[in-house]
């Protein structure tokens, strides 16, 4: 993993993420590098690895809290997915400060993003 850039690690954490707990072991082995390169993902990379890991959120506080800057950055080009996914993380780790200020960001931004919110969106919001 050490010669895998920002992509790769995204599509593995992803493909990880997609088999649970047969690949879990995996997933930790690869968490120090992926934290590594969390600053050189994009939004749609880091968008995949937060997705592979989130089933186990609480298991990669390390890469989720690595993540969360990254993604409060990107914030204006969240689309309702993203959202999702980034509430997701906010509840596993609603005792941190950081990630709270990360979820009053969110719900600040939400206004503009409800007017695309599809049916397809909504019910994957619960």
């Amino acid at each position: 993993t050490h010669v895998m850039g920002p992509e790769a690690m995204s599509l593995l954490l992803y493909e990880f993420g997609r088999h649970g707990l047969r690949c879990k072991h995996w997933m930790d082995k690869v968490q120090p590098d992926a934290i590594r390169l969390v600053p050189l993902m994009e939004l749609r990379e880091l968008a995949m690895a937060c997705q592979g890991l989130v089933y186990f959120g609480r298991d990669y506080g390390g890469f989720f809290h690595a993540a969360v800057p990254r993604l409060r950055e990107e914030l204006p080009r969240l689309t309702v997915p993203h959202f999702v996914l980034a509430l997701r993380i906010c509840r596993d780790y609603k005792g941190d400060a950081a990630v709270m200020s990360f979820l009053t960001e969110i719900c600040l931004e939400m206004p503009r993003v409800i007017p695309t919110l599809c049916i397809n969106d909504a019910c994957k919001a619960l």
